[in-house]
């Protein structure tokens, strides 16, 4: 998912949230969200995602999904963009990944992982 994540910054300067599910078989599909219209917010399409996880969560042995944020890598560190992935396995484990970045005039510079317990979306018990 952050290659991808990645692809799309360095491309077009922004991405649109998208997810990815592990079927039982080990198998990765990509999860686009179609929202109802043209410059739908993120929210929106991560909702769509997760209801289409949710609808068919039983064929899931893990989900993902990946967005834009803004964070703080602690507490003292001033709140900057991020690539945030939230990773849910179906045995409960639910975990946020950011990797911060700074946009420059031509590139972007990617900061280093971290993470931070998750909340379950889409295995809720």
């Amino acid at each position: 998912m952050l290659p991808f994540a990645h692809q799309m910054l360095d491309k077009h300067g922004e991405f649109f949230p998208f997810g990815a599910a592990m079927r039982r078989d080990g198998k990765v599909n990509m999860v686009a969200g179609d929202a109802e219209n043209e410059h739908p917010a993120s929210e929106q399409i991560m909702d769509v995602i997760r209801r289409g996880m949710r609808r068919r969560h039983e064929e899931y042995l893990a989900v993902g999904v990946c967005y834009d944020v803004r964070v703080r890598p602690n507490a003292e560190a001033q709140p900057t963009d991020a690539i945030c992935i939230s990773l849910e396995h179906r045995d409960g484990t639910a975990v946020d990944v950011f990797e911060p970045y700074t946009k420059h005039r031509s590139t972007i510079d990617y900061g280093p992982l971290f993470a931070q317990p998750g909340r379950k979306t889409v295995f809720e018990d």
